[in-house]
């Protein structure tokens, strides 16, 4: 079958052939990569300017990151807002800034260097540098509309996120739940992030398993034709190895860079944006990584035409997620249980 449809997909098709036929289904299959992430937002916006479908997506790491948005039907537009204005220094590195905290926490604010957690008597290290609760803020106010839902098939495009098991490194496929702590889980950068515990699995970043989940949508949705978009870090060359963290990071790189290139020959479509020169952990150029993987997008443009032609002798094609995210909250009533140290009315207040 999937030989036929890789026959199939940049050809013009008789419109005889396809009668009676269903439409082949689109998978998109997105890497993690941190900030070089971005570039997934440029991909998709030119996919919808061709018409191509995307009936299912699957992410890693930042990845599941703009693909899980997506697929809760934030539009490619918002996904660009959200990148290009969003403070990431505040959101990823859980700064509080003074004028937001309590008149009570104001007088703490300052006076210790670390917090460690605490157990007993006990003093432990934190499991994570970053406990993520500004991204968690992000991710949740941003899948507003979808917070009931909790098969992730079900959402307005199917979708999926690996994650990897801190207690025996094995991947785990997230497809239901809560879509932001799927999101979150898939995205924890062990010793960065704080891991997450879901369904009681240990869970952190899935590039550990697999950066390009593209045989995780094959098992799950069973997409006849596949277009992976890879930000995934490269080999260094000779003339880069002379410093010995870049001597540490090749070491490592080895086994996932062959298991990166195995994923990559089961899709059908590979787009690869420039990400020379990017950081992972470097947002403040957003708009020109966006851009980055829109002009990868463009440069196989005819092939990417050639698909869209075929699909769009199945009528009617799907349109892409319109946004339903409110402009307001409206809260209709307030109850508090539990308080020792505080009052009713601090809470309230």
């Amino acid at each position: 079958m999937r030989k036929l449809v890789r026959i199939l997909l940049f050809i013009v098709l008789p419109a005889t052939l396809l009668a009676g036929e269903g439409r082949p289904t689109v998978g998109l299959v997105l890497s993690g990569g941190g900030a070089k992430g971005l570039a997934h937002i440029g991909v998709i916006k030119v996919l919808e300017e061709l018409g191509i479908p995307i009936d299912y997506i699957a992410g890693t790491s930042m990845g599941s990151v703009v693909g899980g948005l997506y697929a809760a039907g934030v539009t490619v537009e918002e996904l660009e807002d959200m990148a290009v204005n969003t403070n990431w220094d505040d959101v990823l590195y859980d700064i509080i800034k003074r004028r937001q905290l309590r008149m009570d926490q104001k007088n703490w604010d300052g006076r210790y260097l670390l917090k460690l957690p605490m157990q007993g008597k006990k003093v432990y290290l934190p499991s994570g540098i970053i406990a993520g609760q500004y991204i968690m803020e992000l991710l949740t106010r941003l899948t507003i509309p979808v917070h009931d839902v909790d098969d992730f098939s079900k959402l307005p495009i199917p979708f999926l996120a690996l994650a990897t098991d801190l207690q025996n490194g094995q991947g785990i496929v997230l497809d239901h739940g809560y879509l932001p702590y799927a999101i979150r889980a898939s995205m924890s950068i062990p010793s960065v992030f704080t891991p997450m515990e879901i369904d009681g699995h240990y869970l952190i970043d899935g590039d550990r398993v697999r950066n390009i989940p593209v045989i995780d949508i094959i098992r799950r949705y069973k997409p006849d034709i596949i277009i992976a978009v890879d930000v995934s870090a490269v080999l260094y060359k000779r003339d880069e190895l002379r410093s010995f963290l870049n001597v540490m990071n090749q070491s490592n790189m080895y086994g996932a860079v062959a298991i990166n290139e195995a994923q990559l020959k089961l899709a059908d479509v590979v787009i690869k944006p420039d990400i020379t020169g990017l950081s992972p952990l470097d947002f403040s150029n957003a708009a020109d990584v966006v851009k980055r993987g829109e002009t990868a997008a463009r440069a196989l443009q005819t092939r990417l035409q050639a698909l869209a032609d075929s699909l769009k002798k199945f009528a009617p094609l799907p349109k892409p997620p319109e946004s339903s995210l409110p402009d307001s909250i409206f809260i209709d009533a307030i109850r508090i249980e539990g308080l020792r140290e505080v009052s009713r009315k601090t809470i309230l207040a």
